[in-house]
């Protein structure tokens, strides 16, 4: 009996990590070809180049590049701040470049392929957060993955500057030169620190509250301009980006609200000016709740 419980076991775990039956063979198409062989001595080019582009796909949008220095060997036993990284990479966080939204996805960016290629080996058996890493070659050239971040830089500095910006820009063409490298891309990055720390994307705010109203409810913010990127009348859901003038304030205002239930927003102080009546009606149905991000996270 406990060998038939313990055989049953091994069969449940086995369809719980692969999502195979035993005895079963996974479809292997030509994306899962070309990244085995991209660990296999690194001779697989990868259209027309060796990737230099780890993916991490993750629902955790709080990972920074000290999470994934911390697993390579030499770290493990060693406290935050002792890291040693000889193995050196950029991190980008990858958001859609329309709502800015995280897309459950890191990139890992190298300085040559064999970097990447001794990364991936030394890490295919760590845990982050307890989770096991599985990392693949981005198989896409490096122009592709630039022009999806420099639209997404685009669209924030619009958007900093105001909707009309914003909604005028969506249609404009995103140009690159065919000679991309990664130092561009990161120059870009490094271009848009600055914006990302000053804003933040919400949410189910009260769908009664107009942009004057923003103001007025978070009086005691510093914010420089508030308006819906995406909405949804008949559901009474919508998006709205929130441009602050220091950081400081855009920190403090998705630590104070994220998850908070949209109608609690209703009963905040307001400041002289805020209209009343227009955030009654309806108020004691809104169960939603307030989620903000904080796109320097």
């Amino acid at each position: 009996m406990k060998t038939s419980t313990k055989a049953i076991k091994r069969v449940l775990d086995h369809l719980q990590s692969t999502g195979r039956v035993l005895g079963t063979v996974e479809p292997r198409n030509s994306a899962t070809l070309t990244e085995e062989a991209t660990f296999n001595g690194g001779q697989q080019q990868l259209q027309g180049g060796k990737s230099i582009v780890l993916q991490y796909r993750s629902y955790n949008p709080y990972l920074v590049k000290e999470d994934f220095i911390s697993i390579l060997p030499e770290n493990l036993y060693k406290n935050r701040g002792q890291f040693t990284n000889e193995l050196d990479f950029q991190l980008i966080k990858v958001r859609d470049p329309k709502y800015f939204k995280f897309k459950d996805q890191y990139n890992l960016l190298f300085n040559d392929h064999n970097s990447l290629t001794e990364y991936a080996n030394l890490t295919k058996l760590s845990r982050i957060n307890k989770v096991r890493v599985k990392m693949t070659p981005l198989v896409q050239p490096l122009a592709t993955m630039m022009r999806k971040f420099q639209r997404y830089s685009k669209n924030l500095y619009n958007a900093f500057q105001s909707s009309e910006r914003y909604f005028e820009g969506l249609n404009e063409r995103t140009d690159i030169t065919n000679e991309t490298n990664v130092s561009q891309l990161l120059n870009i990055h490094e271009s848009i620190r600055e914006l990302e720390s000053k804003s933040v994307v919400v949410w189910n705010l009260p769908t009664q509250l107009r942009s004057y109203d923003v103001l007025n409810y978070f009086w005691f913010y510093n914010i420089r301009s508030s308006f819906k990127i995406y909405w949804d009348d008949e559901m009474k859901r919508n998006l709205r980006f929130i441009s602050f003038e220091n950081s400081d304030d855009a920190y403090r205002f998705k630590r104070n609200y994220h998850g908070l239930l949209a109608k609690e927003l209703l009963n905040l102080p307001k400041s002289e000016g805020a209209i009343d009546d227009a955030t009654e009606t309806g108020s004691d149905m809104d169960t939603s709740k307030v989620l903000v991000d904080y796109l320097s996270e």
